[in-house]
């Protein structure tokens, strides 16, 4: 057999009669070896060489992909709240940009061309204030942090569709031209009246940016009830007369915020704030929860302002909100006075507790350093598989967040390693002959893995795209990595349906951890056989997402009623054939929930996937199928 091979820099182009496979020759160096025996210490910098040989690939596509999708019509659009320039990320910004970025790519592979928009919030007294305290222009101190935190934002892996700040004249020029719309249709207007004014930040507060205490939720200070004075006169800029007047009064950031969306939706313009044909509802809106009332209530009324003045066609900016919750650090006290954990070492009673990550109480986590250790794939796989998106976040030590991580990353490269080395014909791995196991048990094992495969890629995309459970996707594909490991070492390591499900796997996590996956494919593809679910001669990206193939396979639905409240009263599950489900009708969903015809208001079934049923002045029952039709 012949190949002609190529050397492109790092990597290696292997062209072979009518096809070229990608492969990293990192995969291929006898200097570092995938063990059975298991270690915390040789892993780190096996991933963080997988991340260096493949980033500019992974970059270059991903690039690609977003440069298509802003010009082509988009099916889903992205977004997760964009970042005030502090100048340094923590981990709630990578938690929530992990998210967003895993469904991003999800719906790409999936087929929906789709864009994932970043810019920053980057107008704000706080950037002035630090710019005073450094003695550098506000605006030269804003653009310095915007560079920082853009470059650990790419550093960390992330795709986005790079937008412009609030605080760049093409945007903002549009923001004081939405206000004018507002002052015309008589919603914004000036009267006289108590504010709350913060004496140290020098400006006015809104009532929920005053916390219990009375203070200011940034500063600190202790807010002060005043009358405030409203206009002032200057000299005309053009005529210098001293009859004019100008505004000095500026809106809050939240106005920024309460429309960027809709800019970001479609390609800037200069001679317009939003292209009213191409603007469109995001399909997903990931942010914290800190966020949940204020930002996404100003949101809403200007939508709907703009609505009704007919510059957009819909009314409500969001269709699902993914709202997170903090992550916390341990701390340690003595007598109230927070200590180091090497302090706490020394001392008996030491209150332990966890709270918002903060330098001054020694619980930060800087996720610049995780990252430099780790690599940006074991961290985001890291924070997304442990706890749900809606709960606080606690964090432990890095040895006892990253063990689980280290571990399933471990077996997915060993299960890859050892599928190459049965299909080159070794009957001995690792000093472990190959077991032959007889027909029957073979037959066995092909359908345990078949259905592995299909409840893995069910409940993954249910769980990331519709239930935003991501915690429960990393759960789905380890029962799948269980299913292969299952089998490993023996003759079914040869059968189609083993290559299927392996196949699946790494679609699967790429999403989740691009770098780790692009390299695993490039190991499985050099021995695969190749199907027509999957094209060998192409890299994981531009792969097919699986499909249930088993139309005997049940999907479970889960019906909760809800009271007025929405606090859950009963509940009951269904299964359900795939055949069955396809077709699915209202006449059907009345038929096995246990509700009388005359008590149901509505009944939406929504893209296969979510049961509402909503009934009269009574109840509410959502019934949510995990599957994907």
């Amino acid at each position: 057999m012949f190949f002609h091979i190529k050397r492109h820099k790092k990597h290696l182009f292997i062209y072979y009669k009518n096809f070229c496979r990608y492969e990293s020759v990192f995969n291929n160096s006898p200097k570092i070896r995938i063990t059975e025996q298991f270690n915390h210490s040789y892993l780190p910098p096996l991933l963080k060489n997988i991340e260096k040989e493949w980033k500019p690939f992974v970059d270059n596509f991903w690039s690609n992909v977003a440069a298509n999708s802003s010009s082509a019509k988009t099916c889903r659009y992205v977004l997760a709240m964009f970042p005030y320039p502090s100048g340094s990320l923590h981990l709630g910004h990578v938690r929530i940009y992990t998210t967003s970025d895993v469904i991003y790519r999800m719906s790409h592979l999936r087929g929906y061309p789709s864009i994932h928009p970043m810019g920053f919030d980057s107008f704000g007294l706080p950037a002035e204030n630090a710019a005073k305290m450094h003695s550098i222009a506000a605006n030269v101190w804003t653009e310095s942090n915007i560079n920082q935190m853009r470059d650990q934002l790419n550093e960390m892996g992330f795709q986005f569709n790079w937008r412009e700040s609030t605080s760049d004249e093409s945007f903002y020029k549009w923001t004081q031209w939405l206000f004018i719309q507002l002052y015309k249709s008589g919603l914004a207007y000036k009267g006289m009246g108590f504010v709350n004014w913060d004496p140290i930040d020098a400006t006015v507060l809104a009532d929920e940016q005053v916390d219990s205490e009375g203070r200011s939720w940034r500063s600190g200070a202790k807010v002060e009830k005043r009358c405030h004075k409203q206009w002032l006169y200057t000299k005309c800029p053009k005529c210098g007369s001293n009859d004019a007047m100008r505004e000095t009064e500026t809106c809050d950031t939240f106005f920024d915020s309460s429309w960027y969306f809709l800019r970001y939706a479609s390609q800037p313009l200069s001679n317009k704030p939003f292209e009213s044909t191409a603007v469109m509802p995001t399909f997903c809106y990931v942010g914290g929860k800190e966020h949940a009332a204020l930002h996404l209530l100003y949101a809403r009324f200007i939508t709907h302002f703009l609505h009704q003045r007919g510059f957009c066609h819909f009314r409500e900016p969001f269709q699902r909100l993914l709202m997170q919750s903090i992550v916390k650090g341990r701390t340690y006290k003595i007598d109230g006075k927070y200590i180091s954990e090497e302090e706490a070492k020394q001392h008996e009673k030491v209150v332990v507790e966890y709270e918002k990550m903060s330098k001054s109480k020694g619980n930060g986590v800087n996720p610049q350093q995780l990252v430099d250790k780790y690599g940006c794939d074991a961290t985001r796989w890291t924070l997304i598989a442990d706890g749900t998106t809606d709960k606080e976040r606690f964090w432990d030590t890095e040895e006892i967040e990253f063990a689980p991580t280290l571990v399933f990353l471990h077996r997915v490269l060993l299960t890859v390693e050892e599928f190459r080395d049965i299909r080159s014909g070794k009957i001995v791995i690792n000093g472990h002959p190959v077991k032959h196991l007889d027909t029957e048990t073979v037959e066995t094992a092909k359908q345990e893995l078949l259905r592995s495969r299909n409840f893995t890629t069910d409940k993954v995309v249910f769980n990331t795209e519709y239930n935003y459970k991501l915690k429960n996707s990393t759960i789905a594909v380890h029962q799948l990595i269980n299913s292969l490991r299952k089998y490993f070492r023996t003759n079914v390591v040869n059968t189609r349906e083993y290559e299927r499900c392996l196949a699946a796997l790494l679609i699967i996590i790429s999403p989740f951890v691009p770098h780790f996956s692009v390299e695993c494919w490039s190991g499985f593809t050099s021995h695969a056989i190749g199907s027509h679910e999957y094209d060998i001669t192409k890299s994981v990206f531009e792969q097919k997402w699986p499909t249930i193939d088993d139309q005997s396979f049940e999907h479970k639905i889960q019906f909760t009623y809800r009271d007025k409240s929405g606090k859950s009263v009963d509940s009951h599950s269904i299964k359900v054939t795939r055949s069955s489900l396809k077709n699915w009708t209202e006449s059907d969903v009345k038929a096995v929930i246990d509700v009388k015809e005359e008590d149901i208001e509505k009944i939406e079934i929504i893209k296969d996937v979510v049961v509402v049923v909503r009934l009269k002045n009574k109840r509410q029952n959502e019934a949510k199928e995990e599957a994907i039709i």
